[in-house]
């Protein structure tokens, strides 16, 4: 009677996982070929979503839960999932790309990458709340039922997930041996989609099916991965108690100044809180229920992580509170700043839960299942409309901008555009009409950028004005006065560096006028204050306006010193220059006798 129930449940499964595969094989065919539904932004997105999880709220609730249950549960993932997704591409319209660093193709709005990790991670604990609180038949269920559906339902993932690689590595293993045999059918056929999609799914609910079969064998996975984890426990909180112990005897500028300590903490947290649970497991026995009773090193690990994690989570909470008093709230701090809030809870929770005894630790599980709670609460707020981190972050930068906390020319146009979603577009829209002519200007030149490597990898800083260029140039002779038009040379459509005092208030040059050349046209050479940098050969063109014409290597203190003082003199070439199909072609000298004494 079981082996036909188990049989009928792994033929459901792989029902469902085939069903899967063919849904989101068609979706991806649609945003190929941009056809419906990939041509609604508010269609394809909840699709590709709903059909990627919901059908995994199925094939694992199948044997755990009665049809009804599951029904509505698999219900209510596809509706929050929609909900998830909905907002996800309503937040990012009009922004470039979609928002997600390139993630479009053409018309179809695929789910964010950020949105498919955190449901994908949400859905687990939700899930397996679920199933526990199903299986005890009340709301909240016992410590014990949660800590082996969670763990099973993760040792589940886990295998399901290298099954379907090992499969997929077995058959390129036989295409690359049809390959040799010049017989390219079996590799062109696993190439394609309509392949590729239904057997991935169908392999993946058969790989949760098959270890939905020995609960023991799982459950030996399960003793020996935590007994392994466990014993890393020790040693986690000696490393913590020390750095905690140093921290006291060095200061805390030290850790503010890598500019990324409360993440570095946090991780720790994490790494304590997971261990801590590694040693603990379901907990010690109780009413002729099989529990767990760790060593004693490990029992007086534990009681130590609770104030360890609380002064941990401390330094994390003041670093990020410094940083929003002095900079604002940025997208990155929302979300440290809730996982400073998840991490407390934790904190909290393990500093009251007292010493670990043989008898339940009902504070040291009730924080768990807590916390677990409180990260489905907090990652919904964060997902949703609630508290979205760009909405947040806009509107804290925009403000500080506007109370003229922040100078226009410091102030980072581009997160808006980039970052911001479309919060940030519609700010930069109502910037651009600002009567500030910086602040106006930067918002319309943000709005006109539609490369986001362009905008972050190459220095973006407002035009200086000419009389600001001049402000940064010396000129030699002293005395010669600086040319109006040798301060609007268009750098662009040269191959040369722009010199510092061209881009960059307070960057000082030193422009030597030489003479005239050849022609009879005034020629001179910009020397930027970087000395790596060699001199901008600059000439007065047949049109009266500076123009670049080449580079001069004065890499040397001594010979720049030379040209300022005049000791300097035209010269007939070393050698001449050679024609070739009618051009000028100037040979280069390998062996350099311009040589450096400083």
């Amino acid at each position: 009677m079981m082996r036909n129930r188990f049989a009928t449940v792994g033929g459901v499964r792989l029902l469902i996982g085939l069903g899967q595969g063919l849904v989101l094989y068609l979706l991806a065919l649609a945003a190929t070929d941009e056809t419906w539904p990939a041509t609604e932004r508010f269609l394809f997105a909840p699709m590709f979503l709903t059909a990627l999880y919901a059908p995994l709220a199925a094939l694992f609730g199948l044997n755990r839960m009665d049809a009804r249950r599951l029904t509505g549960w698999t219900a209510t993932v596809a509706v929050i999932l929609v909900g998830l997704a909905l907002h996800d591409v309503n937040r990012r319209l009009g922004a470039p790309d979609g928002g997600v660093m390139g993630w479009w193709s053409g018309k179809a709005i695929r789910p964010s990458p950020v949105l498919m990790i955190h449901a994908a991670i949400g859905l687990f604990i939700a899930h397996a709340l679920v199933v526990a609180a199903t299986e005890e038949g009340k709301a909240i269920a016992r410590y014990s039922r949660y800590f082996d559906v969670a763990w099973k339902q993760g040792v589940q993932t886990v295998f399901a997930g290298v099954f379907v690689g090992i499969f997929w590595l077995i058959l390129h293993l036989g295409a690359a041996l049809f390959d040799m045999l010049h017989l390219s059918l079996f590799h062109e056929t696993i190439s394609k989609p309509w392949f590729y999609w239904p057997v991935t799914f169908l392999s993946l609910s058969a790989a949760i099916h098959l270890t939905d079969v020995a609960p023991g064998i799982i459950g030996g996975i399960r003793t020996v991965a935590l007994v392994l984890l466990s014993w890393l426990l020790p040693i986690l909180v000696l490393i913590t108690a020390g750095f905690l112990v140093a921290l006291t005897a060095t200061s805390l500028t030290l850790l503010w100044n890598t500019r990324h300590g409360a993440e570095v903490v946090l991780t720790a947290t994490a790494g304590l809180i997971i261990l801590a649970n590694a040693a603990y497991q379901q907990g010690p026995p109780r009413n002729g229920e099989e529990g767990h009773t760790p060593a004693r090193i490990l029992a007086w690990a534990g009681v130590a992580v609770g104030p360890l994690a609380l002064a941990l989570v401390g330094l994390a909470g003041y670093a990020t509170l410094l940083r929003v008093s002095q900079y604002g709230w940025t997208t990155n701090r929302v979300i440290v700043a809730a996982i400073v809030f998840i991490a407390a809870v934790y904190a909290v929770g393990y500093t009251l839960a007292g010493p670990w005894k043989n008898t339940p630790r009902t504070r040291w599980e009730a924080t768990n299942v807590a916390a677990s709670f409180v990260i489905l609460i907090v990652m919904l707020s964060l997902l949703s409309p609630v508290a979205d981190p760009s909405r947040i972050a806009v509107t804290s930068q925009v403000a500080r901008l506007e109370a003229g906390i922040l100078a226009p020319e410091k102030f980072d146009f581009y997160a808006l555009r980039f970052d911001g979603q479309r919060y940030g577009q519609e700010a930069l829209g109502r910037l651009a009409a600002s009567s500030d002519p910086q602040i106006r200007e930067g918002a319309v030149a943000a709005l006109k950028e539609t490369n986001r490597w362009a905008a972050r990898l190459l220095v973006k800083p407002r035009p200086l004005s000419p009389d600001e260029i001049a402000a940064n140039i010396t000129a030699h002779p002293n005395g010669h006065a600086l040319p109006s038009t040798l301060l609007e040379i268009d750098f662009s459509k040269t191959g040369y560096l722009k010199p510092g005092c061209f881009t960059t208030r307070g960057q000082a040059c030193d422009a030597v006028f030489l003479g005239k050349a050849s022609d009879g046209m005034e020629i001179a050479v910009i020397l930027d204050a970087n000395k790596a940098r060699p001199g901008v050969l600059v000439k007065v063109g047949t049109d009266g306006r500076w123009l670049v014409v080449g580079t001069l290597s004065v890499l040397c203190q001594e010979f720049r010193n030379a040209l300022f003082n005049g000791s300097y003199a035209f010269l007939s070439p070393v050698i001449s220059d050679i024609g070739i199909g009618g051009q000028h072609i100037h040979p280069h000298i390998t062996d350099d006798p311009y040589r450096c004494k400083d």
